[in-house]
C-alpha cells in the first residue's frame, strides 16, 4: 500500500506539472518555460515560510503551503499579462514566447542563486521516513498525495466550467473559439490562477520532500512537458493521464533498476512517444 501511495503521489505531481503546462502552451501556442521559475520561487517561498515554525505542525504545513501557492498564482498571473502585452492577436510568436521565458528562467534561477546561494536547501524540520527498496516514504508523501490530488480534482471540477470548456475549445481550435466570442484575454486570470495553484503545488512537494535549487525548476518544468506532451489529445485531462503514467514509470524505474537510471527511462518513453506521433499538428514545432 505504501508503494502504491508513493507512486500515485509522484504520478500526481507529474500530473500538476503537465496540465499546467498544457495551460500555458495552450494559451499562447508557445512552449512556455515559465513554469521552471514559478515552481522554484513557490518552493523558496515555501521553505523561507518554515523558517518561522520551529516545529512541522498541521497548521505550519497549511499557512507555507498557502503562501507558496499564493506566490505562484501571483507569478503566473503577471506572466501570462505580460506575455499578451508583448504579443497581441494578430502575432503568432511561438518561439518568442519560448525564448522570453527562457531568459526568464534563467534570470530567476540567477536571482534565486545569488540571494540565497546555490545548492540545496532542505526544510529545517525533522520528519521521520521510511525506506521500501530505493524510494523513502513519510509524512512528505503523504502530503504530496493529499495536495496534488487536491489541485488535480479542483482543476477537473475547473475543466467542467464555463470556463473551463470555453480553455478546452479555444487548445483545440483557436479560431473557431474566436469566431464565437472567446478570446485569449478572458482567459488569462483563470488560466493564471489554475497554473500557478498546480506549479505552486509541485514547488511546496518538491521542497520539502526533496528540497530546492535555484535550477529545480528546469527538471519539474521537463517532467510536466513530458506529461503534456505525451498523449495526443490537447486536452487537460490527457495531461493528467500522461502525469499518471510517467510518475508511476519513474517509481517503478527507481526500484527495478536504479534511481539514477529512472529518468533516462522516463524521458526515454517520451521521446518514444513523440517519435511515434512524427510530424503530427500537436507536436510540430516542439521538437
Amino acid at each position: 500500500m505504501s508503494l502504491v501511495l508513493l507512486a500515485l503521489t509522484q504520478g500526481l505531481i507529474f500530473a500538476a506539472l503537465g496540465a499546467s503546462v498544457r495551460l500555458q502552451y495552450s494559451l499562447f501556442r508557445g512552449f512556455d518555460v515559465a513554469i521552471a521559475p514559478i515552481a522554484v520561487v513557490a518552493g523558496e517561498t515555501f521553505l523561507l515560510t518554515t523558517r518561522l515554525f520551529p516545529k512541522s505542525t498541521l497548521l505550519a504545513l497549511v499557512v507555507c503551503t498557502a503562501v507558496s501557492i499564493a506566490t505562484g498564482i501571483v507569478l503566473a498571473v503577471v506572466w501570462n499579462a505580460v506575455v499578451d502585452r508583448l504579443w497581441p492577436d494578430r502575432l503568432v510568436l511561438g518561439s518568442g514566447i519560448f525564448i522570453l521565458s527562457l531568459g526568464f528562467s534563467t534570470f530567476v534561477t540567477g536571482a534565486v542563486g545569488l540571494g540565497r546561494g546555490p545548492g540545496l536547501r532542505l526544510p529545517p524540520w525533522d520528519m521521520p521516513s521510511w525506506a521500501f527498496g530505493n524510494a523513502n516514504f513519510g509524512i512528505p508523501t503523504a502530503y504530496g498525495f493529499i495536495l496534488a490530488l487536491a489541485a488535480c480534482s479542483g482543476l477537473i471540477i475547473w475543466s467542467r466550467t464555463r470556463l473551463g470548456f470555453a480553455f478546452d475549445l479555444w487548445a483545440q481550435n483557436q479560431v473557431f473559439a474566436t469566431e464565437i466570442g472567446i478570446s485569449r484575454r478572458m482567459l488569462l486570470i483563470g488560466t493564471g490562477v489554475s497554473t500557478g495553484t498546480l506549479a505552486g503545488v509541485a514547488g511546496a512537494y518538491g521542497a520539502l520532500a526533496n528540497g530546492s535549487t535555484p535550477e529545480g525548476g528546469l527538471t519539474l518544468f521537463l517532467y510536466g512537458a513530458g506529461a503534456a506532451l505525451l498523449l495526443p489529445k490537447p486536452l487537460l485531462l490527457s495531461s493528467l493521464q500522461g502525469g499518471l503514467v510517467l510518475g508511476i514509470l519513474l517509481v517503478v524505474a527507481q526500484l527495478l533498476i536504479s534511481p539514477s537510471l529512472a529518468t533516462v527511462v522516463v524521458f526515454g518513453a517520451v521521446a518514444f512517444a513523440l517519435l511515434l506521433r512524427g510530424t503530427s499538428r500537436i507536436s510540430q514545432g516542439l521538437r
